[in-house]
């Protein structure tokens, strides 16, 4: 039988620019302050939009990409290590987050997201695409 510690956030590598980067899952911790960091990203992952491919963390957060893929390589919250990860070409960025992704939600965002709301431990908000009352389209 397996150990906590034979499981324990073993990192994948990811080819950026002719070298392995490590990178692992992001700890619920690390997603938490990455979510209050980035509202943008609690509100993709309440039900806003479910399916979180790299493309979407793109368009929904794009100032996110920095602190997610240095979350990702074992680097949360450095300063220096986000705006690395900014001045990368979008093509690493995207494989790197796609790995993150994998590893932090290894069985989909939907079934963490649903576990989260059968725990009571987040709440669905209202898709904020629907047009408030007394607004006009343009």
């Amino acid at each position: 039988m397996a150990s906590l510690t034979d499981v324990a956030n073993a990192p994948k590598t990811v080819p950026v620019n002719g070298l392995d980067v490590r990178v692992y899952g992001i700890s619920f911790q690390g997603v938490a302050l990455l979510m209050q960091r980035f509202p943008d990203i609690a509100k993709l992952l309440s039900g806003v939009k479910i399916e979180m491919t790299a493309q979407d963390l793109m368009k929904i957060a794009p100032q996110a990409m920095g602190a997610v893929i240095a979350a990702g390589c074992g680097e949360a919250d450095d300063p220096d290590a986000e705006e690395t990860a900014s001045k990368l070409g979008v093509g690493p960025q995207l494989d790197l987050v796609d790995m993150i992704i994998r590893l932090t939600f290894p069985t989909g965002v939907r079934p963490f997201v649903q576990k989260l709301q059968d725990l009571g431990l987040f709440v669905q908000v209202e898709d904020q695409d629907q047009q408030a009352p007394g607004s006009q389209e343009q």
